[in-house]
């Protein structure tokens, strides 16, 4: 889903093949399962939970997360999305860890919104028909992640998306992962309701690359009937729904409107009135500066020098700077804004033309059909005029 505030994310593209050169801050991956110090312990444990014999975390975590007991979550998907989200270089990596309680109770708080308890009570797990029946699109507060309204069918998601004004306090997303809304316009989809929910557009694989597809280990939460578990619900919110993972954002993590504490609006003001004070040349900031400054700040600082590294901010002949990384920000933010406001022009259009088209296909066929009752009338009217003469 394109937006405004994830603009910056096209610099970050362009730096994809200078990573290895840059200047990362890599996050260790530590949590991995951890053996249980004698055998007493019935459990190993998983990024700081117990998990079972198969790998699922314990009623503990469940309690942590504010979740029932019956929902099951299995360790390598939250290892895989922790993984995607903290690993990925510090010009992708929106997290510098990540509170799984909290992310997976947030997706039990979206879930239970569009859903409702009672339907999610009805039964253990859920099949295609069920599946589809579910609201396929919902609008929701981006911090408080209230939802704000349901939509029923997947065509009336379409048509609030294509008219819905994107901004830092509000987002709009399909309920679950759904490919019948790619190339849904240029390729003249038929929209289908979302049931292959824990596929991606990595197919459910890890893709660290990409800093955001992780392995949603789909074979965990799927039954030999086919059936998704309670648990597979929430790792399908999770596969869709980037603001449902809640932890210590990085400088990336900000600027993408990822933080619950601060906005990316509040961050890069943040940010202005720091550089219009201390100047743009990062690399000559002092060290007791750069000691001195709250996280967030500290944050830029070290993302500003990797793109510095790599030669990402443009230095002119005199060896000055010729814009900084601010600048850079603001512009790309706002050819992102413009490409968007162009997209759904585009969208709005080729909707009226499908519309249009629909309608005068729908002229056509009762044009014909009327035309084969006429034809059919006058090959009976005939028929008879022939009986009558012989």
């Amino acid at each position: 889903m394109l937006s405004g505030i994830g603009g910056f994310s096209g610099v970050a593209k362009n730096f994809q093949l200078n990573e290895k050169h840059s200047i990362e801050s890599k996050i260790i991956y530590k949590n991995e399962i951890s053996q249980p110090d004698t055998v007493e312990h019935k459990f190993n444990e998983v990024l700081g939970y117990k998990v079972d014999e198969d790998g699922y975390f314990t009623s503990e975590f469940n309690e942590a997360a504010g979740i029932p007991k019956d929902y099951k979550i299995h360790s390598d998907t939250l290892k895989s999305l922790v993984n995607v989200n903290t690993n990925s270089g510090i010009l992708k990596a929106d997290f510098k860890n990540i509170d799984i309680a909290k992310t997976v109770g947030n997706a039990y708080k979206i879930l239970s919104q569009v859903v409702g308890e009672d339907v999610l009570n009805s039964k253990e797990s859920f099949n295609k028909e069920d599946l589809a029946k579910f609201p396929q699109g919902y609008e929701y507060d981006n911090k408080t992640l209230k939802v704000l309204k349901l939509h029923s069918k997947i065509s009336d998601y379409m048509g609030a998306d294509s008219s819905f004004q994107r901004n830092e306090r509000t987002s709009i997303t399909t309920t679950f992962y759904n490919s019948s809304t790619i190339g849904y316009y240029s390729e003249h989809k038929s929209l289908k309701p979302s049931t292959d929910i824990l596929n991606s557009n990595s197919g459910g694989k890890e893709d660290i690359n990409s800093g955001m597809y992780f392995d949603t280990t789909k074979d965990k939460y799927t039954g030999k009937d086919g059936n998704i578990t309670k648990g597979g619900l929430l790792v399908g919110i999770l596969n869709k729904n980037s603001h449902a993972i809640e932890g210590a954002t990085t400088y990336h993590g900000k600027i993408n409107g990822l933080d619950k504490n601060i906005s990316s609006q509040e961050y890069q003001a943040k940010i202005k009135a720091f550089t219009d004070l201390h100047g743009h040349k990062y690399d000559k900031y002092s060290q007791s500066l750069v000691d001195s400054l709250p996280q967030d700040l500290k944050d830029f600082v070290d993302f500003a020098r990797s793109l510095k590294f790599v030669g990402e901010i443009n230095v002119s002949d005199d060896g000055k700077e010729s814009k900084s990384l601010f600048e850079i920000m603001q512009e790309d933010m706002k050819e992102a804004q413009k490409r968007l406001e162009k997209l759904t022009r585009q969208e709005k259009r080729t909707q009226k033309m499908l519309d249009k088209n629909r309608k005068y296909d729908k002229e056509i066929e009762q044009n014909t059909r009327k035309n084969l009752e006429e034809l059919e009338a006058m090959m009976k009217f005939n028929a008879k005029s022939v009986d009558i003469k012989a």
